[in-house]
C-alpha cells in the first residue's frame, strides 16, 4: 500500500557491535531483510545497533525533516524495537502510528507470540504514546 501511494520508505537493519554475535551480524544470513519485505531501488536503508531506530543519527535526521508528518511504524518485535523508536519518538515530539497487524513478537515460555504482542500494544494504547492502527 505504501508504495502503492508513493511514499517514502524507510528500511532499518538492526547490526550489533559484536561481531560474534549469533544475530545481527553482519555476516549471519539472519541480518538480512525478510523475503519479499527488500529494499527496492530507491528506498532508504539505514543501519542501527541499539533497540530504538532513533540510535542511528540517519534516523533522527529522517525524522526531523519530517517532523508534522506522521509516521507509520511497522516491525518484527514490538516489544524491544518498536515500543523503544516509539518512545523516544515522544521525547522528540515526533508523531508516530504503530501499525499493529504489521508487527509482531516472539513467544516465551509463558505466553504465545499472541499474547506477548497484545501486552506490548494495549499499554501503548493506554498511554497513547503512539497511535495504533490496523493495515492500510
Amino acid at each position: 500500500m505504501a508504495r502503492m501511494q508513493d511514499w517514502e520508505i524507510v528500511h532499518i537493519k538492526h547490526l550489533r557491535k559484536q561481531e560474534n554475535s549469533p544475530i545481527f551480524n553482519a555476516s549471519s544470513e539472519f541480518s538480512d531483510f525478510v523475503p519479499n519485505f527488500e529494499p527496492r531501488a530507491g528506498e532508504i536503508v539505514i543501519t542501527k545497533n541499539l533497540y530504538s531506530c532513533y540510535s542511528a543519527n540517519d534516523f533522527l535526521t529522517f525524522m526531523e525533516k519530517h517532523h508534522q508528518n506522521n509516521i507509520d511504524l511497522i516491525g518484527y518485535n514490538s516489544i524491544m524495537y518498536c515500543l523503544s523508536t516509539v518512545i523516544e519518538g515522544i521525547i522528540w515530539d515526533h508523531k508516530m502510528t504503530l501499525i499493529e497487524d504489521a508487527s509482531f513478537v516472539k513467544s516465551t515460555s509463558e505466553f504465545d507470540e499472541v499474547d506477548m504482542h497484545r501486552h506490548r500494544i494495549n499499554p501503548i494504547k493506554a498511554a497513547r504514546y503512539a497511535e495504533i492502527s490496523g493495515c492500510f
